[in-house]
């Protein structure tokens, strides 16, 4: 125990740079942003399928219904 302690107390100033150290901020927030605009594709996308599904199926129709084909 008492090495224990020891070694924690020669490691305080290199443990206290290392928390102090913002060098991981940067990437956190590039995660989160990832995350945000990740959910919201997720949540607009199937309200934009429908729509598209609905120009492809109109597009299809059309073609279909063209003379000499």
């Amino acid at each position: 125990m008492l090495l224990a302690m020891k070694l924690l107390l020669n490691r305080a100033p290199y443990i206290r740079t290392v928390l102090a150290s913002e060098r991981g901020q940067g990437m956190v927030e590039y995660a989160l942003i990832l995350f945000l605009i990740s959910i919201a594709a997720i949540l607009v996308l199937p309200a934009i399928g429908v729509h598209v599904t609905d120009v492809f199926t109109a597009v299809n129709d059309a073609l279909q219904d063209t003379p000499g084909t």
